[in-house]
């Protein structure tokens, strides 16, 4: 069936994509968390403070890079990223 080959197909990039991740997060050693949608995260630098609360004001500076380890962007490239928490307009994965 066609149906079926496409699923062993998509489930098998899955894996490799997954794989490739999992080299690139050895080789430079970091110590990612996971969540349960499959997202890897990590914090470099936690800051100070109290924790933020609903409709706080939060900024912050978070950098997104290629598998390949080059930069994509930097949020700080302008000025840190600001945002207030419990709104949906933050980019996926904050």
């Amino acid at each position: 069936m066609m149906d079926d080959s496409l699923l062993k197909l998509n489930h098998k990039v899955v894996v490799d994509e997954s794989q490739d991740i999992d080299d690139f997060i050895g080789r430079y050693h970091w110590n990612m968390n996971r969540s349960q949608t499959g997202l890897r995260w990590m914090i470099y630098k936690k800051g100070s403070g109290r924790l933020p609360r609903k409709g706080d004001i939060v900024r912050i500076s978070y950098s997104v890079r290629h598998i390949t380890g080059d930069l994509i962007y930097r949020s700080d490239s302008l000025a840190p990223f600001e945002f207030e928490t419990g709104k949906a307009k933050v980019p996926n994965g904050l």
